[in-house]
């Protein structure tokens, strides 16, 4: 008996005989279109047939069942038209993916372990048994807020595990275990905070070494702040075949960029303020010493547990990203030595990432500015002199305003021109000679 079809509220209702208990069976479209019921009509009799004659189904069908949506699929599984679905756990998925991935070797163990935490955060909010395919766009929203009101984890970081949720729900897309990546709508770019940059001066630096016990933690420091290697990634490689003497030259292996083309190591020259402690670890090393920081690399220590202590020791106060604001403060700095692409290579990061979040504007570069500025300032009598020989009529400068403060009554914008004579600027009214000059100059 073939199917048939009827119209059920908004939406539309096939019957059918079930191919193996004879039974009749009904199974519900939903609210769709007449022509759209009726392609689902045909293929629940393509689907009984096959059933029914124990052979397989044509591409179209096979096409059509992987188009529709799990709550239709679920209805033809038990109307015993389909197998069921095996569900895509949330919990068994990522231990799988992450194994899969540990095993191929093609990540570092540290972005391992950086992945756990994102994985950690989805199974607390979701449950290990959460099935993939029921998490909406609502839902990813609502565990990025989570992330904040319960763990109160900082912007960046919340956007960091949102990108690597992201790409564990687009390899579940691939894998056809879900239809669509509901964590797609978080934004997963990280952005530069302003107020977390901190400018490490010199003198900090000395400070810091009288803290240090043996030439190897003192070489650490002056290779985070000078070289601006990245802790401990950098580190952890760094062997001394790597150490050109004859040509004052450093390879530093870096497995944060590795994954891109010409990034897996870069050559940074050795800076004179690291070759004194360069020289001091080399013979402090033993005879065919391979690594030159060798129990640094043990991972037995946790170096930002070791540095602030170091910082309280010295009698500062730490600042925020104790590592990252070492490098960030040595790309300032060669950036005002040395052209901008010469400073990105050496660091080994791009200029736009050094722009973004590494470089800063400094103490220095106000002073800078000001002492340039100072110079350049012309005395108050030389201003006026100047501007006497301006004819009376020039459409530029109508008149002079002399030692007044207040701005003359008239009815053209001013211009102030201010002179830095050293002297702090009086207040109102003091009966002081003022250091604005207001210039009358017509609307441009």
């Amino acid at each position: 008996m073939m199917a048939s079809l009827s119209k059920d509220g908004a939406g539309w209702r096939i019957l059918f005989a079930c191919p193996t208990t004879k039974k009749r069976r009904t199974i519900r479209t939903g609210k769709c279109q007449k022509k759209n019921a009726e392609t689902a009509l045909n293929m629940v009799e393509r689907l009984v047939e096959a059933r029914r004659l124990g052979s397989a189904l044509d591409g179209q069908t096979i096409a059509w069942l992987k188009g529709i949506d799990a709550t239709l699929r679920g209805r033809l599984a038990k109307a015993g038209l389909v197998e069921p679905e095996k569900a895509a756990l949330l919990g068994p998925f990522l231990d799988g993916y992450i194994e899969q991935r540990r095993q191929r070797g093609d990540v570092e163990s540290s972005t391992i372990e950086t992945w756990g935490h994102t994985c950690r955060n989805l199974v607390e909010y979701f449950g290990e048994d959460k099935d993939m395919r029921t998490i909406t766009t609502t839902d990813a929203d609502n565990w990025s807020a989570w992330l904040k009101t319960h763990h109160h984890l900082a912007e960046n970081t919340i956007r960091k595990r949102s990108q690597f949720a992201k790409r564990f729900f687009s390899v579940a897309v691939k894998r056809k275990l879900i239809p669509e990546d509901p964590f797609a709508v978080l934004v997963g770019s990280v952005v530069s905070v302003p107020e977390r940059k901190f400018f490490i001066p010199r003198e900090t630096v000395d400070a810091l070494l009288d803290q240090c016990h043996g030439p190897e933690y003192r070489l650490l420091l002056v290779f985070a702040r000078y070289m601006g290697v990245r802790v401990p990634s950098e580190i952890h490689p760094l062997k001394w075949t790597d150490v050109d003497w004859d040509g004052q030259r450093v390879v530093i292996a870096s497995p944060k960029t590795k994954r891109h083309r010409g990034g897996d190591k870069r050559v940074c020259p050795l800076f004179p303020e690291v070759l004194p402690f360069l020289q001091e670890a080399w013979e402090a090393a033993p005879e065919g010493a391979l690594w030159v920081f060798p129990s640094i690399r043990s991972g037995k220590k946790n170096l930002r547990t070791w540095l602030e202590k170091a910082i309280l020791r010295a009698g500062l106060r730490p600042w925020p990203r104790l590592w990252q604001n070492f490098r960030a403060t040595r790309a300032t700095e060669l950036a005002d030595k040395y052209p901008s692409h010469v400073a990105a290579a050496w660091l080994g990061h791009s200029e736009r990432i050094a722009d973004g979040h590494y470089r800063q504007v400094t103490a220095e570069h106000y002073a800078r500015a000001a002492q340039e500025a100072t110079g350049a300032m012309p005395a108050v009598g030389t201003t006026v002199k100047k501007l006497a020989r301006i004819p009376a009529h020039s459409p530029h400068v109508l008149a002079f305003q002399g030692s007044s403060r207040e701005e003359p009554d008239r009815g053209n914008p001013r211009i102030c021109v201010g002179v830095s004579n050293g002297d702090t600027p009086p207040s109102e009214g003091d009966g002081t000679r003022t250091r604005n000059h207001w210039i009358d100059s017509p609307v441009l």
